[in-house]
């Protein structure tokens, strides 16, 4: 781009990118006896910073409306539901392990399956539409604007209020609800579900979804089984293996 500062900093763009990198691996570098990772994982790590830095500089500032609206939801409290709060453990991004543990035990996932083929049992329709007005509620003050991302809250006469009656919303519900049935059983074959997950990110990305949307879906998600599902069958650990999961 033109009014790239790498085209008029006074850098060259390949020593640019050599200083970023320089200052990637000055940054990791500490941490690699707590990490206990070989230089090659923390070359790969400065790699990743350093595309993070040039991206950072190259590209504009998100519309403000866009980072208002992630930073609302970011410090939106949505109680017990939260998954972070249920899976127990802080999330740390850019881990440097070499080998990471698997997210969760083949017990956690038989647990998942096994209360999601109960969920299945029930009216896909119910569920995604429950799941929706979940997600409506925990967003708060921002679900107008959350609404808007789906072409049913575009739609004139849309109204939160009156979800039941929302032309649109029930289709797209099932096509989520049935999104879930897939990641759910392919659980325990994470080589094939995670390229899925990621494409499925990349599709959304364009319509507006951002990293804060996440933890109200998740919380939606746990809303709803929780609503929908016997209480013998909800049981404290199913609730953490789902949050996990999400």
């Amino acid at each position: 781009r033109s009014s790239c500062p790498c085209s008029s900093s006074g850098l060259p763009k390949v020593a640019l990118l050599s200083d970023l990198y320089t200052r990637a691996m000055q940054a990791l570098l500490p941490l690699a006896p707590l990490a206990r990772a070989p230089l090659a994982w923390l070359a790969a790590g400065a790699v990743v910073m350093t595309v993070k830095l040039l991206k950072r500089i190259c590209m504009p500032e998100a519309p403000k409306a866009l980072t208002d609206e992630k930073a609302r939801l970011s410090a939106a409290s949505v109680g017990d539901l939260t998954p972070s709060t249920q899976a127990g453990t802080p999330t740390c991004q850019g881990d440097l392990s070499p080998t990471p543990e698997p997210p969760f035990s083949a017990d956690e996932v038989a647990l998942i399956q096994k209360t999601w083929a109960i969920v299945k049992t029930l009216p896909t329709a119910t569920v995604g539409v429950l799941l929706f007005k979940n997600i409506f509620r925990l967003a708060g003050d921002a679900a107008p604007a959350v609404a808007k991302l789906f072409s049913f809250g575009r739609k004139e006469g849309f109204s939160l209020d009156d979800l039941d009656a929302c032309e649109g919303l029930q289709p797209h519900a099932i096509m989520v609800v049935s999104t879930v049935s897939v990641a759910v059983s392919k659980l325990d074959q994470l080589e094939e579900l995670v390229p899925v997950l990621r494409q499925l990110g990349s599709v959304h990305q364009p319509y507006g979804v951002v990293e804060a949307h996440y933890p109200v879906v998740g919380g939606a998600l746990l809303a709803t089984l929780e609503q929908g599902l016997p209480k013998e069958n909800w049981t404290p650990e199913a609730k953490v293996a789902f949050a996990k999961m999400w």
